[in-house]
């Protein structure tokens, strides 16, 4: 993945914009969501959080889960010419965006990835977003990701819907 933004180009712009990742970039994607997922599965266990979603499966969905995301966020940051931080972090990022864009911070990108096309935004919580200035959407079928869209905050809150996908309603947006 060499493609990066034009400096002077607005990052919402860009849309449908696919990369296909190397063999290397997918294994070091891997080992920082294997990270991430570690890390996070045993603060939960140390903290007694158990419940019943931490079953024999769970370390595999989180693992999945951060390999989504890890792809999303590093495409980004390279389309952008940004910076993600792949490390875990003891209490997760506490919804700070994903992709930072420029000396100062001012462009601060929320992105979520799935693997579903069509790919639909969805968080459970408005809040989870509040920090971003950007929302961005990518889709993921390795090797290949697409960046579906980059939109500003105002844009992305006024086409913003509610659905509920069987476990509960989310804000969406296509």
């Amino acid at each position: 993945m060499d493609e990066f933004i034009e400096e002077n180009k607005n990052i919402t712009d860009i849309a449908d914009l696919t990369f296909e990742y190397n063999e290397m970039e997918i294994n070091a994607l891997k080992q920082m969501a294997h990270m991430r997922s570690d890390f996070k599965v045993r603060s939960n266990f140390r903290e007694s959080n158990i419940s019943k979603k931490f079953d024999g499966n769970y370390h595999q969905r989180s693992s999945t889960a951060h390999y989504m995301g890890v792809a999303g966020e590093y495409a980004v940051a390279q389309a952008v010419n940004g910076f993600f931080d792949p490390m875990p972090k003891m209490y997760g990022d506490k919804n700070d965006p994903d992709v930072i864009v420029g000396f100062s911070g001012e462009i601060k990108i929320a992105v979520k990835t799935t693997k579903y096309s069509p790919p639909i935004f969805k968080v459970s919580d408005l809040d989870l977003v509040k920090k971003a200035t950007h929302m961005a959407l990518c889709c993921f079928q390795e090797p290949k990701i697409s960046i579906a869209w980059i939109m500003e905050k105002e844009d992305f809150m006024k086409r913003v819907y509610r659905r509920n996908f069987g476990y509960g309603n989310h804000y969406c947006v296509n």
